[in-house]
């Protein structure tokens, strides 16, 4: 039968060389038999539409084929989740390291909008870098587990007890905290740049930050830039909750440390010039108001302290019912 020829011939493009005769000697026989029987069936030979019928049942020729292969695809399906969870921490990971690379460009380079564009330029290489190996990778895992089946050798007992919270650090929140810390940093550095005051100029004079906010420059990025790489870290674990409860303590600490720095330092903003004279009582408002948006401020991040340490010893209890913090990583 020509139509049946035409089908083996196609069949027989996709089928490894060492089965293909095997392969299509069965398949031409389970399809001359099913003919066979329709045409005892309808007392009658097939006409040309009948037997296409037939056979297409059997598929295309790339589907039959792929029947008789023993792997598909270049990462099966028992690795595919584990490449897929590596992949997604791997890319998010270089991203973060890229974000923090872009933000320390801006801050040391002479064209702050420059570095960050080219920065990011040279992500998407990276990217498929990280892609191409990490595919790689798992290929060849995959070809090993698919010679030595190790995974079939494992033991129930060894699996880790029963996390009974669903405390998780949504990624988009890290994202968000890393994004928002380099915006605000590099917003520090293009206020204060290489360690120099302030100035803003008025039709009543010049208002300059006091001589206070000088030495704060340094300890403030210092803290931004451990909150960001809190927010690295939490991008790729976010069962990491204890790391970030510790991070932020630390930072609420070192904070309050400034706050109170400044608190005591008398006046924040000075107004100097000729046509500065007079208006005093502008002077003390401003620093008045500062003041109170400082305590403020001081306030929010003791309670957040005072929160930190509560989910602390909250956490450790937790960890310590369900075998330590290997449990959440």
């Amino acid at each position: 039968m020509e139509l049946l020829d035409r089908y083996l011939q196609a069949v027989k493009t996709f089928l490894p060389k060492s089965r293909q005769n095997d392969i299509l000697k069965e398949l031409s026989e389970n399809i001359l038999s099913q003919m066979e029987d329709k045409e005892a069936e309808l007392g009658r030979p097939l006409n040309e539409d009948e037997q296409a019928a037939i056979i297409k049942q059997h598929g295309h020729p790339m589907t039959v084929a792929s029947r008789y292969r023993s792997r598909q695809q270049l990462i099966g399906p028992t690795m595919f989740p584990a490449y897929w969870f590596v992949l997604k921490a791997a890319l998010l990971g270089a991203f973060a390291v890229y974000v923090v690379i872009a933000t320390i460009a801006a801050l040391i380079g002479p064209d702050p909008i420059q570095q960050i564009v080219q920065t990011f330029l040279r992500f998407p290489g990276v990217a498929l870098y990280v892609f191409a190996w990490m595919t790689l990778t798992f290929a060849a895992l995959d070809m090993v587990e698919g010679k030595f089946r190790s995974l079939d050798k494992w033991n129930p007992r060894s699996l880790p007890p029963v996390m009974k919270y669903a405390d998780r650090i949504p990624r988009l929140n890290s994202a968000l905290e890393l994004v928002f810390g380099g915006i605000a940093l590099m917003f520090l550095w293009s206020a204060a740049p290489r360690f120099s005051y302030l100035t803003i100029g008025t039709p009543i004079g010049d208002w300059h930050l006091s001589s206070a906010w000088h030495a704060l420059v340094v300890p403030v990025t210092l803290l931004m830039l451990a909150g960001m790489a809190q927010a690295c870290v939490n991008l790729i674990r976010p069962h990491w909750t204890q790391f970030r409860s510790t991070v932020r303590l630390i930072t609420a600490g070192g904070a309050l440390v400034i706050l109170y720095f400044l608190l005591n330092a008398g006046d924040l903003v000075v107004l100097r010039g000729t046509n500065a004279l007079g208006h005093g009582d502008v002077v003390q408002i401003v620093n008045r108001v500062l003041f109170y948006i400082l305590v403020a401020t001081a306030i929010a991040y003791a309670v957040d302290a005072l929160w930190q340490i509560r989910r602390l010893i909250v956490q450790s209890s937790k960890f310590r019912g369900l075998g330590g913090f290997k449990t959440c990583v």
